[in-house]
């Protein structure tokens, strides 16, 4: 078994590899991840051909701001929801001009917040589909640990849903 930082290393490898191939950019939309999926994908070399740009959206405020989520409705659905994580892919996309965006929202610890369990996360993809029409993916994770390996777990999970939504044949390792 791998240790998970090789696992997420590969990962971060094998997106990178499959974003090149076929010449698409991804962007990030990150809450509980505060920037790691964006940073995973960075340690990789060649990563600057594929990631357009990140944003750590952290508050409430900074979800409307940055990525233009109207504060009623992140209200209304809470910050901890397959909801919340659909807007911030989609729109994370949208501003970026990217064929892909990821999105993480949940609970790491080491509280209930909006009266979701710690270990409950969102994470979401907004891709082209077979077609060309835009679509987007959210899973609802249940993760335990402890607060960094929520969060750690977080980032693989997104990037195994982006790779999951790659062209056929374009995600083969670095």
């Amino acid at each position: 078994m791998i240790s998970q930082a090789l696992e997420l290393k590969e990962t971060a490898c094998m997106l990178v590899t499959a974003l090149k191939a076929c010449k698409r950019r991804m962007a990030t939309a990150e809450s509980l991840t505060g920037g790691l999926i964006a940073a995973s994908v960075i340690s990789i070399p060649g990563a600057s051909e594929c990631l357009e740009e990140g944003y750590i959206t952290y508050s409430d405020a900074a979800k409307s701001k940055m990525l233009g989520i109207a504060r009623e409705d992140i209200r209304e659905w809470k910050a901890v929801s397959e909801n919340t994580a659909r807007a911030m892919a989609e729109n994370v996309a949208r501003i970026a001009g990217c064929e892909y965006g990821v999105s993480a929202t949940g609970v790491a610890g080491p509280d209930k917040e909006d009266g979701q369990d710690v270990g409950t996360v969102f994470i979401g993809c907004s891709y082209p589909d077979e077609n060309g029409n835009r679509s987007c993916e959210v899973r609802r994770l249940s993760l335990s640990g402890t607060r960094n390996e929520i969060r750690t777990r977080t980032v693989l999970q997104a990037m195994k849903l982006l790779l999951g939504h790659m062209p056929a044949g374009q995600t083969s390792r670095h």
